[in-house]
């Protein structure tokens, strides 16, 4: 656990602290719950910072260009490396042609604090020699001693050995004394350059003390928030204390997860510090991270850092991924069943769709013959009607006339009648066709290849059809369809013997034609 002392120090300068709605955690499985929370967000608080960059951008003039391209440096230097060398350069150039030699120190400065991060160190070094040999403007003094303090810090940690490692330290431990002589007491800064001191003199209690007043008074998307963290994890850790250790580097990883950097080193240490305590899918996610991190941000040299690290991970991974491969085979076997059902009631439902598809149009003409069937019946009772007009205006004047004789005649002979049979057989052969558009071939599929009925160009149906349509409508009495077609009783025997006869299925001949054209 945090030892209360150093607690109780953040608890009671503190209580709690609130970026976006987060607070500061003061347990381990609190910080290890917020890492995981704001890491699922890493690309939206990295969007925010480019959305920041974007409104400082936006607001360059010609006057004012120099310090737009050095704010938007210094925002790129945390997101995108490469970006802010970029900008840099464009001050260094402007600040050359406008022969601003303040500015053009200025710009070789921060020229010089960044180009480690990409793996340019003698360089950076030979760069700050060199400007340290000329005339530092007063507006660059404090600059200048910051970037010798992260210079030279940086460049120890690179060297192995002790003569220069020490070189380094000393003149990293100058120019932060410089830098103190130049900030207020009470300045968040000093209080983070004061603890590096003390942390290099080993002057421990001290340096404790400031972090954690640090800690408690900065915001948690500071970067001075995630610097002091960083450090005050590394003081936990050299006094082999796992749990505070943990618990810093938690909350400086936060700090730049939220800040929308991603140079930053304490998401690779986090992840090691987390595969040592056995807590590997965190310390995965951690590592995955900080590489994807270092990558995309151009630090070349914390991309090469980052990766020594992940292959342990991807070990252990490859471990845990065996002891599972029987669960993802019974997974597997049980999708590819799954999906075969699904095909399978697809397919069905599909056959079915076409199915109901089929019944909608054969309804749809079905409805369209009996409207039309419905037409002719009405325009042939509306004739039948005009024709029996005509008759009975003809008999009364054949009557007044005392034309008995040949109104006689005109009967006898069957003159009208017949032609309104020929009227009735066209007009039903036409509205029966239109219902049932196959009858014809349908009948014949039931008879016997070489004696199918075959019809006239000029005829819908023949009478042996007829007999069948009245059948298939449902009148089977011989009596009514006799009187309906003008025959006699034994012909409609005879006719209806004779197309048994000539059918494939003499018995089931009938009810075979009482089932065409149904639906369903």
């Amino acid at each position: 656990m945090i030892s209360a002392r150093n607690l109780s120090i953040v608890l009671c300068l503190c209580p709690f602290l609130a970026y976006a709605g987060l607070k500061i955690p003061t347990t381990l499985g609190g910080a290890l719950d917020l890492f995981d929370e704001v890491v699922k967000k890493k690309d939206l608080y990295v969007d925010n910072r480019y959305s920041l960059i974007d409104s400082i951008k936006a607001q360059e003039t010609l006057s004012n260009r120099l310090i737009i391209y050095e704010k938007v440096g210094k925002e790129f230097c945390g997101v995108n490396v490469d970006s802010a060398i970029y900008y840099y350069n464009r001050g260094l150039n402007v600040a050359i042609m406008l022969r601003d030699s303040m500015m053009e120190q200025r710009f070789r400065l921060l020229k010089a604090a960044i180009m480690p991060v990409i793996g340019v160190v003698k360089e950076s070094v030979e760069e700050y020699d060199v400007i340290s040999a000329e005339y530092i403007y007063p507006e660059n003094k404090e600059l200048f001693f910051e970037t010798g303090n992260r210079l030279n810090f940086y460049v120890t940690a690179f060297y192995p050995y002790s003569e220069l490692k020490q070189k380094y330290l000393k003149n990293g431990v100058a120019c932060n004394d410089s830098l103190l002589l130049m900030l207020r007491v009470d300045e968040p800064r000093y209080m983070l350059y004061a603890a590096q001191v003390a942390y290099v003199n080993r002057d421990i209690v001290e340096a404790v003390t400031l972090l954690d007043r640090l800690i408690s008074e900065v915001p948690l998307d500071d970067n001075l928030f995630a610097r002091a963290s960083s450090m005050r994890a590394s003081l936990s850790g050299e006094l082999a204390n796992s749990e505070e250790y943990l618990y810093y580097l938690s909350l400086s990883a936060i700090s730049d997860i939220i800040a929308g950097i991603k140079e930053g080193t304490s998401l690779q240490m986090l992840g090691v510090a987390l595969y040592e305590c056995g807590d590997i899918d965190r310390a995965y996610l951690a590592l995955t991270t900080a590489l994807d991190n270092a990558v995309s941000s151009g630090a070349r040299i914390r991309a090469m850092e980052t990766s020594q690290s992940v292959p342990v991970i991807s070990q252990t991974f490859r471990a845990k991924d065996q002891r599972k491969m029987l669960w993802l085979l019974v997974l597997t076997v049980c999708l590819i069943v799954a999906i075969v059902g699904i095909v399978l009631i697809a397919m069905y439902l599909h056959r079915e769709k076409r199915k109901l598809e089929i019944l909608r149009l054969r309804l749809m003409k079905s409805n369209y013959a009996k409207e039309t069937y419905m037409s002719q019946f009405l325009s042939l009772c509306s004739l039948y009607m005009d024709k029996l007009d005509d008759f009975n205006r003809l008999v009364g004047r054949k009557i007044v006339a005392g034309q008995l004789e040949e109104l006689h005649s005109l009967i006898k002979r069957g003159q009208v009648v017949e032609e309104q049979n020929k009227l009735f057989y066209e007009m039903f052969d036409d509205a029966f066709v239109h219902i049932y558009p196959t009858f014809v071939t349908e009948v014949n599929s039931l008879l016997h290849p070489d004696r199918q009925v075959e019809l006239h160009n000029d005829v819908c149906l023949n009478m042996e059809m007829r007999i069948l349509a009245f059948m298939r409508m449902g009148i089977t009495d011989n009596a009514k369809i006799a009187r309906f077609l003008g025959l006699s009783l034994n012909t409609i025997y005879a006719y209806r013997n004779k197309m048994r006869n000539r059918a494939v299925n003499r018995d089931e001949f009938e009810q075979n034609v009482l089932k065409i054209g149904r639906i369903g």
